[in-house]
């Protein structure tokens, strides 16, 4: 992402802790400096939210699922979607 997003910067908003899980919420902002999902860098500010969910054993992360919102990374770089037939 960082040779996508120019002055990337990463704010985790939340952490919560249940048992073995650890769940991570944050926001991530930068400038579409690079092509991402066919689009050439566009100079647009893009502002994304991730999810992370990470399992631990033995003080380690041995599992993580991560989620962005690729759909809205998509509308703000100017991908435009339609209703299909």
């Amino acid at each position: 992402m960082r040779g996508v997003f120019a002055g990337l910067t990463v704010t985790i908003e939340h952490v919560v802790e249940s048992g073995d899980l650890v769940a991570v919420r944050s926001v991530g902002r930068g400038v579409h400096a690079g092509p991402l999902l066919g689009v050439e860098g566009t100079g647009r500010e893009v502002e994304f939210r991730a999810s992370d969910f990470h399992r631990l054993a033995g003080g380690r992360i041995v599992r993580t699922w991560h989620v962005e919102d690729y759909f809205g990374i998509a509308t703000q770089i100017g991908l435009e979607f339609t209703r299909g037939a």
